[in-house]
């Protein structure tokens, strides 16, 4: 019996264009957008885990490209905050779960991204909020999936896990807990369903 749904927020709950984002930036701060991701694929694992300050890593990319810092957080910030809105029909469906079950979230965030979301507070509806900055941890190490269980007090089978790509579904299943690959709100309700949820 499934007593616990957990969420990742970005690409479910929140809608956040990180391309169209970090596209735009470039163009303003202009700088070269595949040098850019390459350094931050290398360098967003530390700052999504808390290893590293948001002014440290800010600063590898100013004196990378030569930027000044002061401006390049402010675009970075105000294009975060265009580039995002709240899917509303998940959000509904979110609430309606809320009154049976515990939910939970589960999401690898920086906290640059995570000052932007809290302006509209997706974190309310759930119960547990597992954010990677807090907890030193990021999807797919399994000790992140871990706490789930340790601190909802439940048991694998009894939770939910959904997410929008399927490689961070994977420690979910292997800790034995249901998951879905969330594609849009429809197929979400209609996952749930078929996995005894009442919505």
């Amino acid at each position: 019996m499934i007593k616990a749904i957990f969420f990742d927020i970005g690409g479910v709950l929140a809608i956040e264009n990180r391309s169209k984002q970090y596209d735009d930036l470039s163009n303003i701060m202009n700088f070269n957008l595949n040098e850019f991701q390459n350094i931050r694929n290398d360098k967003v694992k530390l700052f999504s885990e808390g290893k590293i300050s948001e002014r440290m890593y800010l600063n590898i990319f100013a004196k990378h490209f030569n930027l000044d810092i002061n401006k390049l957080r402010y675009e970075w910030v105000r294009l975060a905050k265009k580039n995002y809105r709240i899917n509303k029909k998940v959000e509904n469906t979110i609430k309606k779960l809320g009154k049976n079950y515990i939910l939970g979230t589960l999401t690898n965030i920086i906290p640059l991204h995570h000052n932007v979301r809290k302006l509209d507070d997706p974190y309310k509806y759930f119960k547990i909020n597992l954010l990677s900055f807090e907890q030193g941890l990021s999807k797919p190490d399994i000790n992140f999936y871990k706490l789930i269980t340790k601190i909802s007090k439940l048991k694998p089978e009894e939770i939910i896990f959904v997410d929008d790509y399927e490689y961070y579904l994977e420690p979910a299943k292997k800790l034995g807990m249901k998951t879905i690959l969330f594609t849009d709100n429809k197929d979400l309700v209609n996952s749930l369903r078929k996995l005894g949820v009442k919505i």
